[in-house]
């Protein structure tokens, strides 16, 4: 109930950020991105009991892609070049992400086996960031809403895939931290993502919850562009 409040405050705050651009706001670009994460399971705990041992394993890599809208104030051209520009960025993402566990299991008598379990994770990802600049350089902050379709484990490199749908959350809050430079139409950035309150769920097999993270490195590429006052009323776009 408090993650869901502590949310609902961000978005509100969103939301008046939004509309305070729209009423300056004057630039709309639409665009799509692409981009590589390198992502990471963690836990909290270690020794879940007698028999079983989990830690953290090597960091998973893999794609994303989307869309983007950015609204932004129009721009003067007699305003400094390192003025503070504000701008509100909406991105739906599809996200192939994952990690790696490593897991020991001891029998009653004593014997040690050491898998490497490999999940494999897709999802949908939507989110509204604030986006300040100085310049060409960019800075972003805010929260995402991951919808889980698919995530599985592969218990070891000769096993096949088994469905871990229990493993994670159907629905899970996020929140985003980035800098990027901007190149005209294209965009660079880094951005960090770490889920609030977890992102797994207690199952048969891990009876503990997962945290993730991600880094991510973005390539977005604006094709779509309108401008009040110079052809906010027409069909075509720039």
């Amino acid at each position: 109930m408090t993650l869901f409040l502590s949310f609902r405050r961000v978005f509100i705050l969103l939301l008046w950020l939004c509309s305070a651009v729209h009423l300056n706001g004057q630039v709309v670009k639409i665009g799509a991105h692409s981009g590589v994460n390198i992502s990471r399971l963690t836990i909290d705990q270690n020794k879940l009991s007698d028999a079983i041992f989990l830690r953290a394993g090597k960091p998973f890599t893999a794609l994303n892609f989307g869309v983007q809208l950015m609204v932004s104030p129009a721009r003067n051209q007699s305003s400094p070049y390192w003025k503070w520009k504000p701008a509100i960025l909406f991105e739906a993402n599809l996200c192939r992400c994952g990690g790696f566990m490593e897991l020991s299991l001891t029998s009653p008598n004593g014997i040690r086996t050491f898998s490497e379990l490999k999940y494999r994770i897709y999802r949908g990802e939507y989110s509204a960031k604030l986006v300040g600049g100085f310049g060409p350089f960019e800075f972003m902050a805010g929260p995402t809403i991951s919808n889980r379709f698919y995530s599985g484990v592969q218990i070891g490199v000769n096993e096949g895939w088994k469905y871990a749908g229990d493993q994670f959350k159907v629905l899970a809050f996020a929140y985003e931290l980035g800098a990027g430079i901007k190149l005209n139409t294209v965009h660079l950035s880094a951005r960090f993502q770490r889920f609030v309150g977890g992102y797994g769920r207690k199952s048969e097999l891990i009876p503990i919850v997962f945290d993730h993270y991600q880094l991510r490195f973005m390539m977005h590429y604006y094709f779509l562009r309108r401008e009040r006052g110079k052809n906010w009323d027409s069909i075509q776009w720039d």
